[in-house]
């Protein structure tokens, strides 16, 4: 039995209890380009396990999930990302009562939960909106997910344009299995 948490929504910062049963949504975010379809391949992971009470999507960028989002949704996004060293990683991203996004990081190790910051990456232009700047927006908007997971599978840089190296697709299959065992144990 999963227990709800305490997290901080909305401009008066009340303390909300967040129910364990919101509809999820699971997004990957890539192209069809070498290891950054990582995002794409663990939706489709996910999809072929014919799990109907899940929606699974692609999104190209990230502000194409601002039409997906609302309040009363529990979010898991899909990322490929650069790091140094590889793995998957999971955050964690809450709203705090002074608007400002609260990100953590599961340690792998012990499970227990880091602040971490995450880096400050704006977009020069709002045609590309970076992942933080989309969820900022979200929640001016109100509609910031109460519970949203980030994923980031790390990618081999060497595979940009050809197909997904061995390490990449690896990581794709444990992280799709993260996920479902987290899903599936809500």
């Amino acid at each position: 039995m999963k227990l709800t948490e305490t997290i901080y929504l909305g401009s008066e910062g009340r303390a909300t209890i967040v129910p364990p049963s919101l509809p999820t949504l699971v997004v990957g975010i890539g192209s069809p380009h070498g290891d950054d379809q990582a995002g794409w391949e663990v939706v489709k992971q996910l999809s072929d396990r014919r799990m109907p009470e899940f929606t699974f999507r692609k999104a190209s960028v990230p502000h194409a999930i601002l039409d997906w989002l609302h309040s009363e949704l529990n979010v898991h996004i899909v990322d490929a990302s650069l790091d140094a060293e590889p793995g998957v990683r999971r955050y964690s991203i809450r709203q705090q009562p002074d608007q400002s996004l609260q990100i953590t990081q599961r340690q792998t190790v012990n499970a227990d939960f880091v602040e971490m910051a995450f880096p400050d990456v704006r977009s020069s232009s709002s045609h590309q909106l970076d992942l933080v700047s989309v969820l900022q927006l979200a929640s001016t908007l109100g509609k910031l997910p109460r519970q949203f997971t980030l994923w980031t599978v790390s990618i081999d840089q060497s595979y940009k344009n050809d197909g997904m190296g061995p390490g990449t697709a690896s990581l794709v299959s444990e992280c799709a299995r993260q996920i479902e065992n987290e899903m599936r144990n809500a």
